[in-house]
């Protein structure tokens, strides 16, 4: 049972996925340029999350839409359309990451959006 799941950086553009659509199960929308953290998020994105949700509803794919990138209290409401979002920076650039957490659990649950996963990277561990 192997799930098959493609990241696209800032630049690609989505027609380019068309024909691998109905093979995927995920679709990593890279909000920022790969490799550093803490990055801004790229408004740019928005579009690609809304044109992939688009996509899946009007050819009923089943891919999930997920989001690495920049995403914080504020840019969470940019993601509405992504199923799942991966929270970096944002949290461990904190020193409560507890609180951060559930602010953004918070914010993301306010608009009705279905899963967030969260890095925690701590160098004592």
């Amino acid at each position: 049972n192997i799930k098959v799941g493609l990241a696209i950086k800032p630049n690609t553009d989505i027609s380019a996925l068309l024909s691998y659509m109905d093979k995927l199960d995920l679709i990593l929308v890279m909000s920022v340029e790969p490799g550093k953290g803490g990055q801004k998020y790229l408004l740019k994105s928005t579009d690609k999350i809304n044109e992939l949700y688009e996509i899946r509803k009007k050819y009923h794919y089943n891919f999930k839409i997920e989001v690495d990138g920049g995403i914080n209290k504020e840019t969470i409401s940019n993601v509405q359309k992504a199923d799942m979002v991966v929270v970096g920076s944002y949290i461990t650039n904190s020193s409560n990451y507890e609180k951060r957490i559930n602010t953004i659990m918070e914010r993301w649950y306010e608009r009705k959006v279905r899963k967030i996963c969260w890095i925690i990277v701590d160098k004592r561990c």
